[in-house]
Formats: C-alpha cells, structure tokens, sequence
C-alpha cells in the first residue's frame, strides 16, 4: 500500500495520542489559512494554547524546516493574545535538521511510513477517508492531568538537583525565558498544575529525573514552565527544592 502525506494528517487527526503523545488535543482546524500561509493542522490543547503542526511526507527539507517559523510569526502577528507552539512531523529527519529545530526551541517527531502504514485506521480506508473535524474523538477530560509526581519519582534529591543545575544552563530554554519578565497565561496553567502534584509551592529535585529531561522542547510540560519561571525569578533554591517566592503565590490556585 502506498502513504501519502494526506494519510498521514488523517491518521494524525484521528489519534493525536498516538502520534503526538500528547492527551487533551482538540482539533481545530486543517489545512488552515493566515495571512498568505497554508499550514496542516491546528490543535488546542488541555491549556487552551495553540499547537499548530506541519507534516512532509519523507525526509524533512529545507523548505520545511524554514517555513514553520513563518507560520509562527504570522500566527502570532494575527493572534497576539493566544499562546502558540508548533511542531513538525516528518518520516525522516536528518540530524542537521534535528540540530537546527532543537536550537530554535521547535518540536519534531520523526515517524516512518511503516508505523503509519500498519496502524489499523489506515487499513480501514472507510475510517480514514471519512476523517474530518467533526469525527474526532473525544478523549477522556479525567486522563488531561500531569500524572502523580510525588509517586513517579525514583531518584534521589543529589542526582535530582545535579539535573536541574544542568537545565538552567540549557542556553535555548535560558534565551527564551528571560526576555519577558510576564508568565503566559498558558505556561502559568501549566505550572499550577505542577505545584497542585505536590500540593505545594515547593517543587522538589527528585522531579528533575532523566526520564523528563529527554524531551529539549518547551512542549515540556513538566519541566519547561518551572524552568521558564526560574529564569525569570520566580524561585528561591533551597537546600532539596525550588520554592515559589510569595509574592507570586497569588498567580497560581492549587486549592
């Protein structure tokens, strides 16, 4: 059977989760037009931010890898109040390309045509041609939560700690961070829902593990907006955690 990149948006469409693994995208809208730009797809997510996504069948070209900061730029220019992140999806990406996306703080995921090509939407070709927005399945709202932290965590404080000085020094997260002073509306819900993880304005170094650190896109929500809030002084260190300094606390509801 053959791909085409239309198939791929399909499949994409109707399980975000399993591209994207992300829970709590909506689909908004496809092949959507701003200004002179046609991108793919746009979601939202479970903090009302905007992720708009472009998809190239084969290997990531120049062209592509390019034109998703246009996208950005003139969504943002047409939509100056909302919080947007894009994302590209290609089935091969070389790692120049990895290394370019990675310095501009965009995410990519390199999915081959074998995976999309053996997943059971596309063998049913009545399913997937009949994918449009209104077909989008609901996902259940109780499973858009940041996990229990305090019970996933499994490395000690030192190592922890060893991890979160290592992060604060990651110069695209830094350069990104410390322009505005201001939280985002949509990074200010992320970090709420963090903080009510531990029930607590103290989130400890046991949270800084491996694991979480693997994803350098500030699609990182459980480690980018704390970083993100570190650098524009929102924390105080503490001998095995960052603390919310008080004037701050009125920000975040965790009740």
């Amino acid at each position: 059977m053959r791909l085409t990149e239309r198939d791929m948006e399909d499949l994409i469409v109707l399980s975000p989760k399993r591209y994207i693994n992300e829970d709590g995208l909506k689909l908004v809208a496809r092949q959507y037009r701003i200004g002179k730009y046609i991108f793919d797809l746009l979601f939202e997510d479970r903090y009302k931010s905007k992720l708009l996504v472009e998809i190239q069948k084969g290997t990531l070209d120049r062209n592509h890898t390019y034109k998703i900061q246009d996208y950005r730029d003139e969504y943002k220019q047409n939509n100056p109040t909302e919080f947007i992140d894009v994302m590209i999806i290609a089935n091969n990406i070389p790692s120049e390309r990895k290394e370019r996306l990675s310095s501009w703080g965009i995410t990519f995921i390199e999915i081959t045509e074998s995976r999309f090509l053996s997943d059971p939407l596309f063998v049913d070709r009545n399913t997937l041609l009949s994918a449009d927005q209104t077909d989008i399945p609901v996902i259940d709202q109780s499973r858009n939560i940041i996990p229990n932290l305090v019970e996933q965590s499994n490395i000690d404080s030192i190592g922890g700690r060893r991890n979160f000085e290592n992060i604060i020094e990651w110069k695209k997260w830094k350069d990104e961070s410390i322009g505005d002073l201001n939280m985002t509306v949509g990074r200010i819900k992320q970090l709420t829902e963090i903080f009510k993880a531990y029930k607590s304005f103290s989130i400890p170094f046991s949270h800084y593990s491996q694991d979480k650190m693997r994803n350098s896109s500030r699609r990182n929500y459980e480690i980018y907006p704390i970083i993100n809030a570190f650098h524009k002084g929102f924390f105080t260190i503490e001998n095995d955690s960052i603390v919310l300094k008080p004037k701050y606390f009125s920000l975040f509801n965790i009740s």
